[in-house]
């Protein structure tokens, strides 16, 4: 579970500083971003390729959004 945390955190500010990118893929980052800290999994999952979703259910995904929360307090995005 520690190395999904670690890859997710790593994904997630990986996306999040890609100033390169399109504005469209600057949207479709936030939109996950938001959907993800706000807890709507069945929004935020889509944005994860298929290899992962064959390996990760919504579940797990929802249970480590809970764990950050917990450990790190509510996001801002």
């Amino acid at each position: 579970m520690h190395k999904l945390t670690l890859f997710l955190i790593s994904f997630l500010l990986f996306t999040r500083v890609a100033y390169s990118q399109s504005d469209s893929t600057l949207v479709q980052a936030n939109q996950f971003f938001n959907s993800f800290i706000s807890g709507d999994m069945a929004k935020a999952y889509p944005y994860f390729d298929k290899e992962f979703q064959s390996k990760v259910s919504i579940e797990k995904i929802k249970s480590l959004q809970e764990q950050f929360l917990t450990s790190y307090g509510s996001f801002n995005s």
